[in-house]
């Protein structure tokens, strides 16, 4: 076989002959420079008459499927560097198919890699303007790199040819946010429930509700009962959990029920002004007069910042849940938790290895403990008392702790919730809620934000919190 064949060969996997054009030849991988020219030199060989060009772009297409197949498994197994050189790879041999490009792009971002990963999905769906997911993915990027109105100005361009795309509706309306263009944001996010994989495990259960009673958009809510239900994540349900108080203060409601994730029943509880807890899929609903998803509560009154009921606490323990619970004062208690869940979207961006709050530990005069299920504490973070999920446990916990320091978890939003002091470090790219280029929240006033000056990189964010710290011993102390 010739020499160059061979490479090509070599090049397009360890599995097998390849689409029966020669055997196997062990190698170690080589530069994908050498690789491309090595394949076409390989097309060369194989199909040297120039007439065969079918053939030849036959073998090309089916070499590149090989690669990207080989890709998948590698990125499927998390190993992003060896599936992007493979994508990559596959690229340069067959660049007129978006696919390929698509595949580079999704191990790219997930890699963090997101100036790669706008390049090669903007080249997606340049070739192919039909991707809806190559638009979205392109809008990610730029997001992800802090260049917000850009990405808005391509998903306003994703929109006129995918109308009808719930997820590039859901990233408008999160970026809108962000900008604080709330009439739009909320807006958009009511698109959650049109179509696809959302509307089919939320929008069928609120149009089931649709056939009890109507949809509250507004009307006079004196002397009736509304049924909110909860969504999304556990953060998001105990956020938006400031609204039923607000409904009986400011709307007169006479009574609120809340259907909610199981989960969550024993804390709510104590959440203000609930007057009847379903659990989702497992209890009935009593009658109700109107029904809303609780995160759709915005939308309909227009909300603003100047308007978001941010007293605090709107979950009260009562004594005997935490008295038991009490810390030693002889010391600063503070709750740390670094990580949110492996299997959310953004938990690369969000989380952090235990090892980047290492600084904290030498600040004097404070005792720390882990909030984080799931994981070892080291030997400078006193551990869970106990284990297992269980969020009224959590806030009885908590509620007796000075400070909590957190990422963008639930926790910081339970902490929140119950008036205790929070320190959120928030990644470059935030999440909507926490907006831009402000060191306080509208949602909690007893937040204080720190951001990410750069993507992924936590020392600077850090360091701020130390210096913040050892203040608050000094004061503390007084």
């Amino acid at each position: 076989m010739d020499s160059a064949l061979q490479i090509g060969v070599r090049r397009a996997g360890k599995d097998a002959p390849v689409f029966g054009i020669g055997s196997e030849v062990q190698a170690p991988p080589l530069n994908a420079v050498v690789a491309r020219i090595a394949v076409q030199r390989a097309a060369e060989v194989a199909f040297p008459d120039e007439s065969n060009g079918a053939a030849r772009g036959s073998f090309l297409s089916h070499l590149a499927a090989h690669l990207v197949g080989r890709g998948h498994a590698l990125a499927s197994a998390r190993a992003f560097p060896a599936a992007i050189d493979l994508f990559r790879d596959a690229t340069a041999i067959a660049p007129e198919r978006p696919e390929t490009w698509h595949n580079l792009a999704e191990a790219s971002f997930h890699a963090g890699d997101f100036a790669s990963g706008r390049t090669a999905y903007k080249r997606a769906a340049t070739i192919d303007p039909g991707i809806g997911s190559a638009w979205l993915g392109w809008a990610s990027c730029t997001y992800q790199l802090g260049r917000f109105r850009e990405a808005i100005r391509i998903l306003d361009r994703a929109l006129l040819i995918h109308p009808e795309n719930v997820k590039i509706h859901f990233a408008m309306a999160q970026a809108s946010l962000l900008l604080g263009d709330f009439r739009r944001g909320w807006r958009e996010y009511e698109q959650r429930f049109e179509s696809g994989t959302y509307a089919t495990e939320n929008g069928g259960y609120v149009h089931s509700l649709a056939e009890i009673a109507p949809v509250w958009t507004g009307e006079s809510l004196a002397g009736k009962t509304i049924l909110l239900h909860t969504e999304q994540g556990f953060g998001d349900a105990i956020q938006f959990a400031r609204f039923v108080g607000w409904l009986k203060r400011e709307r007169g409601t006479a009574r609120v029920h809340v259907n909610l994730q199981a989960s969550l029943a024993n804390l709510f509880r104590y959440v203000d002004g609930i007057d009847l807890i379903t659990r989702q899929e497992l209890d009935p609903c009593p009658p109700f007069d109107y029904h809303l998803a609780a995160m759709s509560i915005p939308s309909v009154i227009a909300l603003t910042n100047e308007i978001i009921p941010a007293g605090v606490p709107y979950i009260h323990l009562p004594a005997e849940l935490t008295e038991g619970r009490r810390l030693a004062q002889d010391a600063l208690n503070v709750g740390l938790c670094w990580r949110g869940r492996p299997e959310h979207g953004n938990d690369r961006q969000r989380s952090m290895p235990i090892e980047a709050l290492e600084p904290l530990r030498g600040v004097q005069g404070v005792r720390f403990h882990s909030l984080q299920l799931g994981t070892d504490s080291p030997a400078w973070v006193m551990p869970l008392r106990e284990t297992g999920s269980d969020w009224l446990r959590d806030a009885a916990f908590i509620a007796n702790l000075d400070l909590v320091i957190c990422v963008d978890t639930a926790v910081g939003h339970l902490a929140g919730a119950l008036g205790i002091p929070v320190w959120l470090l928030t990644a470059f790219a935030p999440d909507w809620r926490w907006q831009l280029k402000r060191r306080d929240s509208p949602w909690y006033p007893k937040h204080r934000v720190y951001r990410q000056a750069k993507p992924r990189e936590w020392s600077e964010v850090i360091d701020r919190a130390v210096s913040d710290l050892k203040l608050e011993v000094l004061r503390d102390s007084r």
